[in-house]
C-alpha cells in the first residue's frame, strides 16, 4: 500500500511508505503497475524496517502526459480489448482529459508562444482563468484590455485588439497561431549561407514565407527534418513535417493542430562567398598555398542536415558553420592536389571541377573558386597546415602563437617566405652540370667552363630542362 507521508522535498517531490505486497494482488487492488516496475522511479531508501520503506520518489515529467500517466513515465491506461498496448488519449494533442482515468491533459499549444512577446502570451494565458472557449475575438480583447495586460507595449496590445476583432478562437492556442506573424529571414548584415529563428516550437497552421534565392526546412529536436519550403508562402501542416513525429504529440482522431519541437532554418541557394586560405601539395607534389574566396550555395537542404553532427539535441548555426568550412577547406585541398601548380593563376577552374561533384553529395554547391594569391607558402601557412594535420589547428590561441611566430622569423629573415631561398639557392638561378657554377635559368651555356646548361625541353610542355635530368621541372613529365 502507499502512503504519502506530506513532507515537501521539492517541485514534484515527496517522501511516501510503501509496504510491500504481492504485485496481483496490487494489480487488482489498484489496477498501477507491479511494485518492482514502481520502484525504479525512486531516487533512494531513506530507511526500513521490516517489509516498509520510506523512500524519495520523483514522478519524471513528460510533455502532454496526464498526472496519472505521469507515475510511469508512459501511457498506462489500455482498454480491456486492446491487445497491442496501443496508448491512451493523454498521448495525443486534442483531448482536454484522459479517458483512462479521467485526469485533465496538458493542453495542445503547451510550449507555444508568440515569438518575441512573452508578456503578451502570459496574459493570454491568463485568460483561461477568467474566461471559456471557444470565445469571440472582441471578448478576449476586452479581456486582455481589462487586465491592463502588465509589461505589454501598448502598440503591440493594439495590433493584438485589431487582429482579434471579427475572431472567433477555439482556444488560447489557436490565438497564438493568428497573433504570429509570417516567419522570414531576418537578411541584415554580413552575408550569411544559413539563418536560424530564435523560436523553438512551432505549431501546424504557422506561415513560413521563403524568397527568392532561399530555402528553409523545419529541423525537429531528434535532428530529423521536415520538407524543404521553396520560395514562395507556405503553411506549417501535418502532411509536410509527416518526418516530425518524434518531436511533436500526434493530433488525436478529428483534431488537427499540433506543436512540433525544433527550429526553423533558412537557406541561401543563390550562394555565398567565403574566404579560405589552404596549403598542400600539388599534382606535382610541389607545396602550394592557395588563397582566395568560394562561393557557394546550398543546393539540398535536407541531404546537408544528414551531415552535420551536433553536440546537443538541437542543430544550431554553429554547427553548421563549422562543418561548411572544415569540408569547405578539405576539399578544396583535395582539389588542389588534382591541378599543377602553373594552372592555378589562371583561376580556380580546374579546382571548381574536381571537386564539384563531392560538393553536392553534401547537399551543397561550388559555383565558383576566385584565387587571389597561389604560390610559395608563408612560414605562417606551413605553421596552419601542420596544425591541421597533427590537430593543434583546432585551437584559435595555439594557432596565434604560430602565427605570430612565423611573422617574427619572417620579418627577421624577408626572404624566409621563399620556400628555395630558405634552401639557400636562388629559383632564378640554375647549376652548371658540369662544374656547379650557378647560372642565370636563361641562359644556355655555362658563364665558368662554357659547357650547355640546357641540352633540351620537355617534350610536354616545352621548357628546358637540364642534362641528366629525367622529370621534367615544371610539369613532373618522365623526359624522353
Amino acid at each position: 500500500m502507499l502512503r504519502n507521508s506530506q513532507e515537501p522535498l521539492g517541485n514534484n517531490i515527496c517522501i511516501c511508505t510503501i509496504k510491500t505486497i504481492p504485485a496481483d494482488v496490487m494489480r487488482r487492488r489498484t489496477g498501477m503497475l507491479m511494485p518492482e516496475m514502481f520502484l525504479e522511479h525512486f531516487a533512494s531508501v531513506r530507511s526500513s524496517a521490516g517489509d516498509s520503506h520510506t523512500i524519495i520518489y520523483s514522478p519524471p515529467i513528460i510533455s502532454g502526459m496526464c498526472d496519472y500517466c505521469q507515475v510511469d513515465g508512459a501511457c498506462i491506461h489500455q482498454s480491456e480489448n486492446d491487445k497491442q498496448g496501443n496508448p491512451c488519449a493523454c498521448s495525443f494533442s486534442g483531448p482536454e482529459s484522459c479517458d483512462g482515468c479521467g485526469d485533465s491533459c496538458e493542453p495542445w499549444y503547451t510550449g507555444l508562444e508568440i515569438p518575441g512577446q512573452r508578456a503578451l502570451t502570459d496574459s493570454l494565458m491568463d485568460t483561461a482563468e477568467t474566461m471559456s472557449y471557444p470565445a469571440d475575438g472582441s471578448a478576449v480583447a476586452a479581456e486582455l484590455q481589462n487586465s491592463q495586460s502588465a509589461g505589454v507595449d501598448p502598440a503591440i496590445l493594439d495590433r493584438a485588439k485589431k487582429i482579434l476583432a471579427g475572431g472567433r478562437f477555439r482556444d488560447i492556442g489557436d490565438i497564438i497561431v493568428s497573433l504570429t506573424p509570417p516567419f522570414e529571414w531576418e537578411t541584415g548584415g554580413a552575408p550569411a549561407l544559413l539563418w536560424k529563428t530564435k523560436v523553438g516550437a512551432f505549431s501546424v497552421g504557422m506561415s513560413v514565407n521563403v524568397k527568392d534565392g532561399q530555402a528553409a526546412l523545419l529541423v525537429g529536436r531528434s535532428g530529423e527534418s521536415g520538407d524543404s519550403f521553396g520560395p514562395g508562402n507556405h503553411v506549417i501542416s501535418m502532411e509536410n513535417c509527416t518526418s516530425l513525429k518524434k518531436d511533436c504529440r500526434l493530433p488525436a482522431q478529428g483534431f488537427n493542430m499540433t506543436v512540433v519541437s525544433g527550429s526553423l532554418f533558412y537557406f541561401s541557394t543563390s550562394g555565398v562567398s567565403l574566404p579560405f586560405a589552404i596549403t598542400g601539395p600539388t599534382r606535382s607534389g610541389k607545396m602550394t598555398s592557395v588563397r582566395g574566396k568560394a562561393t557557394c550555395a546550398v543546393s539540398s537542404p535536407k541531404e546537408l542536415v544528414k551531415h552535420v553532427k551536433s553536440p546537443g539535441e538541437q542543430k544550431d548555426t554553429t554547427a553548421f558553420d563549422r562543418f561548411i568550412s572544415e569540408s569547405l577547406n578539405s576539399l578544396l585541398k583535395s582539389g588542389l592536389q588534382q591541378v599543377e601548380a602553373a594552372n592555378l593563376k589562371s583561376g580556380g577552374t580546374g579546382i571548381e571541377k574536381a571537386i564539384s561533384n563531392s560538393f553536392t553529395e553534401l547537399g551543397l554547391k561550388l559555383v565558383k573558386v576566385d584565387i587571389e594569391y597561389a604560390g610559395d607558402p608563408r612560414p605562417e601557412d606551413m605553421f596552419s597546415a601542420m596544425g591541421q594535420i597533427q590537430g593543434i589547428g583546432t585551437s584559435r590561441e595555439q594557432m596565434m602563437k604560430l602565427v605570430e611566430m612565423a611573422k617574427s622569423i619572417r620579418e627577421r629573415n624577408p626572404s624566409a617566405g621563399n620556400t628555395a631561398a630558405s634552401h639557400g639557392s636562388n629559383p632564378s638561378t640554375v647549376s652548371c652540370p658540369s662544374c656547379g657554377s650557378p647560372n642565370p635559368s636563361t641562359g644556355k651555356f655555362c658563364g665558368k667552363c662554357g659547357k650547355p646548361i640546357a641540352s633540351k625541353s620537355c617534350q610536354k610542355c616545352g621548357n628546358p630542362v637540364t642534362s641528366g635530368s629525367k622529370f621534367c621541372g615544371t610539369c613532373g613529365t618522365k623526359l624522353m
